[in-house]
């Protein structure tokens, strides 16, 4: 059974013009409305990302595959993997958001020698641990089923509102929606910039989404991120996350995230819910330096 491949890549923000994002900002027939609700979010995300600088949880992640993949008919049942993970995002700066699974745990049982190894590495910065960590995120990728999800970020919608993105995109207000009692307001966008700020190896990938967002504060509550693209053949995926907050951080995170992939006649699904928050300092200069070396390197 073949899986499907989609590996993507976040875009380096410095490679954005400043400029642009201004005039964007400006732009007369963007509704007044609008600008305010997306100047709210950006200045919310400036801070959001000085504080989510370094978190790890536990995620419970359900991946089921079903369909006739390349035309080769199987049974109708899904196939399954459940898996539990420590999950570790970092917050890079510039709208550059990472993430790094270790699983300990595939169809209820343990993987030995994996408790809390993700968060003792960071908590022992050191040039090479970007490295290990990747290598920590390899291994866990094998025992994923259906599309690869070797960079999977729940945050990663969050780049397109940030301050410096916004002008990749065409916003349009969508109407309201209360979220756990609160009532946000709707927007939808569609990525307009090229290069795209997601790609993958072999080509660009159409992206457009929706964010739930509370007028006053800005605070994102959902997200949702659709991306097209080629591999050959047309693979569309749609990921929600839901955000609550953590009591130990006093910050909005993400608690769910739902995924749903479809490729001529194989859906892939994916649920993952996440908890236990930690947040800790590790030297953001070290860590970047690593990033940036890695990323060279490939």
């Amino acid at each position: 059974m073949r899986a499907l491949v989609l590996t993507v890549l976040v875009a380096s923000a410095a490679a954005l013009a400043p400029m642009r994002v201004r005039a964007q900002a400006t732009r007369a027939d963007s509704p007044p409305r609008l600008n305010v609700l997306l100047a709210a979010a950006a200045t919310y995300l400036d801070k959001y990302e000085q504080t989510f600088s370094a978190v790890v949880a536990e995620e419970q992640y359900t991946q089921t595959m079903k369909g006739p993949p390349d035309g080769v008919v199987f049974s109708a049942e899904p196939t399954r993997r459940d898996l539990r993970s420590d999950v570790m995002v970092l917050n890079l700066g510039a709208s550059e958001w990472v993430e790094f699974r270790d699983v300990y745990e595939v169809d209820n049982r343990p993987l030995p020698d994996h408790e809390d190894r993700l968060q003792r590495l960071f908590q022992t910065a050191s040039p090479d641990t970007i490295s290990v960590a990747q290598r920590f995120a390899n291994e866990s990728a094998r025992y994923n089923i259906g599309v690869s999800r070797t960079v999977n970020v729940p945050t990663m919608a969050l780049a397109y509102l940030s301050r410096r993105n916004l002008f990749r995109s065409a916003f349009e207000l969508a109407g309201s929606e209360a979220i756990h009692g609160v009532l946000t307001q709707v927007v939808r966008f569609q990525e307009i910039a090229t290069p795209s700020l997601i790609e993958r190896a072999s080509g660009a990938v159409s992206m457009s989404g929706r964010f739930w967002i509370e007028p006053v504060s800005g605070a994102v509550l959902r997200t949702e991120l659709t991306s097209v693209a080629m591999t050959p053949r047309k693979l569309t995926g749609t990921t929600t996350v839901e955000y609550a907050l953590a009591p130990t951080l006093k910050l909005l995170v993400p608690v769910q995230m739902d995924e749903e992939y479809h490729s001529g006649g194989q859906v892939d699904r994916g649920h993952a819910t996440y908890s236990n928050f930690r947040a800790f300092t590790v030297s953001s200069k070290i860590i970047k330096r690593a990033w940036q070396a890695l990323s060279a390197a490939d």
